[in-house]
């Protein structure tokens, strides 16, 4: 097979939200807003349920192999008051493999 060169990578996080509340992955990444909440990769609820309350987007396309730091947030659509997910900051490295796509999934850190 032949290494990709950029991967496309989406995102996905298991997090109850409330209504206008949305969610975002912010990182240390131009693609992921570096770090500036406004500019997070917005995900979409199209697939959430109460019993499944899934936000995804993507994808993104990465180098192959680049590494980041990045996390999950909650903003409000209407006052945009914003909600760090707790913990320490995630890390991805995008693999370099035949993989054309990827997935990071995770849940909300509370």
């Amino acid at each position: 097979c032949t290494i990709a060169s950029t991967v496309d990578v989406s995102f996905s996080v298991n997090v109850t939200t409330q209504w206008l509340e949305g969610v975002s992955v912010v990182g240390s990444i131009a693609a992921l807003g570096t770090w500036a909440t406004a500019s997070g990769y917005n995900l979409s609820a199209t697939t959430y349920t109460s019993t499944n309350p899934i936000w995804s987007g993507g994808p993104v396309s990465l180098a192959a192999g680049t590494s980041f730091q990045y996390k999950f947030i909650k903003y409000n659509s209407t006052s945009n008051a914003v909600t760090w997910e707790s913990g320490s900051n995630r890390d991805y490295t995008v693999p370099r493999s035949c993989a054309t796509t990827a997935l990071v999934s995770g849940v909300w850190q509370a």
